[in-house]
């Protein structure tokens, strides 16, 4: 089983389920995002180009959403489908 570890990213929750929209305004790298559902399994991946002024949406409700640098996991668009876990320190 493949395990990704995300050390430099940062972690967005919501309250309730929701389509939020991300842009990378002012940030000098591509970012990627995970889209989790409230069943903590991602749903769907997206990337951003730096310093974009378009927005992009997950395609459903979503509970978190992790963002990174793009790059950080090779094979990305391998783990649409899989659960999550968050281990915080």
């Amino acid at each position: 089983m493949f395990k990704p570890v995300i050390e430099n990213g940062m972690l967005f929750t919501f309250s309730t389920a929701s389509r939020p929209g991300f842009y990378n305004k002012n940030v000098k790298f591509p970012l990627d995002f995970l889209w989790v559902g409230e069943d903590m399994v991602i749903k769907e991946h997206s990337q951003l180009t730096s310093n974009t002024f378009k927005s992009v949406f997950p395609k459903e409700s979503i509970k978190y959403v992790i963002e990174f640098k793009q790059g950080d996991i090779e094979n990305i668009e391998k783990l649409v489908g899989e659960k999550v876990e968050f281990i915080l320190n």
